[in-house]
């Protein structure tokens, strides 16, 4: 359950990665850039788009390939929902967590689990990239790679240590809006979400943030 939530970090737009060797920002353009991305935020109201997750097992040198739809609602609520090749529906909802897999249907009250506090939290927040304003959770440097810039986020905390090694996120440089997630865990596995055919600012049905 945690595994899945931790994966929905995120609520992201898609688009492939430059093979141009990334470029460490000066300070000057690190702070910049970070405040063109937080003005950015401010504007973002919703955000709907379908995403392709794949998760690189190193263990078995496989990939897992997963599909789905993400919805995001500024304040605090947001649906990620998986169609393939399985179905699970997970949903944020203020101070609650609503699950849906298969025909099993569960609610968990955020304010009862440190640990859900945590993590919804960070993926209300990296939706938009609000993430780079918390240095109470990340060390940040910024990067720029053709049409990109990167985020390098290191966690401080001990139990995002415990999971991940680093979290690269990438805007889209023209509009300052997420556009991938690379997730490196300390297992060597990697996790990879990409976001298609985002539209932001549409009106959003609130009943799509609680189970049928």
């Amino acid at each position: 359950m945690k595994t899945f939530a931790i994966i929905a970090l995120l609520a992201i737009l898609s688009m492939n990665a430059s093979a141009q060797a990334p470029v460490q920002a000066s300070a000057a353009q690190q702070k910049a850039m970070i405040e063109k991305i937080m003005n950015t935020e401010t504007s973002i109201k919703s955000i709907q788009c379908s995403f392709v997750q794949t998760k690189n097992l190193t263990m078995l040198n496989d990939k897992m390939v997963s599909k789905g739809i993400m919805i995001y609602l500024k304040p605090n609520m947001l649906r990620w929902e998986y169609i393939s090749p399985y179905k699970y529906l997970f949903i944020i909802n203020g101070a609650k967590v609503l699950i849906k897999s298969g025909d099993k249907k569960s609610s968990i009250d955020v304010k009862s689990s440190k640990m859900f506090q945590e993590i919804t939290r960070i993926m209300m927040n990296s939706v938009t990239g609000k993430n780079l304003l918390s240095s109470s959770d990340f060390n940040v440097r910024m990067f720029t790679q053709k049409n990109y810039w990167i985020a390098d986020l290191t966690p401080k905390k001990k139990q995002m240590r415990s999971m991940f090694s680093s979290i690269k996120i990438y805007f889209d440089s023209s509009n300052s809006t997420v556009s991938q997630i690379d997730m490196f865990e300390k297992s060597g596995d990697k996790t990879e979400i990409r976001l298609k055919n985002p539209q932001i600012n549409n009106r959003i049905n609130e009943k799509l943030f609680d189970l049928d």
